[in-house]
């Protein structure tokens, strides 16, 4: 399974979407992400249950609200399809006037699935 095709089709409504990508002088709102890791996942038997996935997003704007409305969006749309939220980062940019959001999710990709 090719984790940033599940992402992309999860976020297929929001706009601006991009892999591995910084686009610091975009006047919108836009979604950067990466998986940051892949592993061996263990049930507690220590069998190998499945692959795990670490995904990093980074959510950057101009404007506070619609930097939230995504937040909210890709959690929504991300835990729809079975990745769990592991919690965020807010900050504001000041040498680029960017409001920033980094969010963590983990996936299993579960041994059926390989």
């Amino acid at each position: 399974m090719i984790i940033s095709d599940l992402v992309y089709e999860a976020l297929q409504s929001l706009e601006n979407v991009y892999q591995s990508t910084y686009l610091k002088d975009l006047d919108v709102t836009y979604v950067v992400f990466n998986e940051t890791a892949e592993y061996a996942a263990f049930d507690s038997d220590g069998m190998v249950e499945g692959i795990g996935h670490d995904l990093e997003l980074h959510i950057l704007g101009k404007d506070e609200v619609s930097v939230h409305a995504y937040k909210d969006a890709i959690k929504e749309k991300l835990g729809a399809v079975r990745f769990d939220w592991l919690g965020n980062v807010n900050e504001f940019i000041q040498e680029i006037e960017y409001f920033h959001i980094q969010l963590n999710f983990y996936y299993l990709e579960e041994e059926e699935e390989l």
